[in-house]
């Protein structure tokens, strides 16, 4: 029979454990799994509600003309919170806000106009149609028009109104000078006056001087001595033709009641 002796002995697995932890580079830790939670959109409008982008979808529906397709509006903007978005409603809210973004197209229809501070008191809104309408036409008979560059008429005092009468019977001013004709029979309610600004080189011998000047056309003709002379033998001629025709007529009555 045969013996043998174990000097060593048995492993102590608690001696293996502490060896084992003595090197750490052997491990490498992995975190634990998570749930997966999706992604929430918070909208202002919905009271700090969390909405989920998978419930979330968009119908745009049918555009109703083809100037809607070709012309998106830029202000369009599409929510999360309305599930359904018509596109019709949307661009006419924006056209609207279009219009009114503009203060000079907003204003064209509005009361607060420029000079509406120097009023001495508001216009009524009650106005019918047709008081309207007359100071619409009032207003219209002030100025020519823009065709006319809204020419107005002018206030007509004593010395325009001669000044205009002159300017009618101009042709008997200059017999050897030929005028047009004129185009109307009255005087006329739109006019401006000018004044002609002479040039430099006019300065000696086609200017007239300031002390020649005078304020009205009338008061120049009567001071302009070659006038007065050549209105003055005009005026001989025309008296001396008409007794000529007074006595011709005269002579010729003469006659007739000697035959009876």
């Amino acid at each position: 029979m045969s013996f043998f002796v174990d000097v060593k002995g048995q492993i102590d697995p608690s001696n293996i454990r502490s060896s084992d932890d003595e090197s750490d580079d052997d491990f490498t830790f992995i975190p634990m799994p998570q749930k997966y939670k999706p992604a929430t959109v918070t909208s202002r409008s919905s009271k700090d509600k969390e909405y989920d982008l998978d419930d979330t979808y968009l119908d745009f529906g049918e555009l109703p003309s083809k100037t809607l397709q070709s012309q998106p509006s830029k202000n369009l903007q599409l929510r999360s919170d309305s599930p359904k978005v018509s596109t019709c409603q949307e661009l006419q809210s924006c056209e609207m806000v279009r219009r009114l973004a503009d203060p000079d197209k907003a204003l064209e229809k509005s009361v607060l106009q420029p000079g509406l501070e120097k009023l001495h008191s508001l216009p009524s809104y009650d106005e019918g149609r047709r008081l309207i309408a007359r100071k619409r036409k009032e207003e219209r008979a002030k100025s020519t028009g823009k065709n006319w560059y809204n020419m107005k008429a002018p206030e007509l005092t004593e010395e325009m109104k001669n000044d205009l009468e002159i300017l009618k019977m101009r042709s008997s001013l200059d017999p050897k000078h030929f005028y047009k004709k004129n185009d109307f029979k009255t005087l006329p309610k739109y006019f401006q006056v000018g004044r002609i600004v002479e040039s430099a080189a006019d300065f000696y011998h086609s200017r007239i001087p300031k002390k020649d000047r005078k304020k009205t056309l009338v008061d120049e003709l009567l001071a302009d001595a070659e006038f007065q002379k050549s209105t003055k033998k005009r005026y001989a001629e025309i008296i001396a033709d008409q007794k000529k025709t007074h006595y011709k007529a005269h002579r010729q009555a003469k006659r007739l009641k000697k035959k009876h």
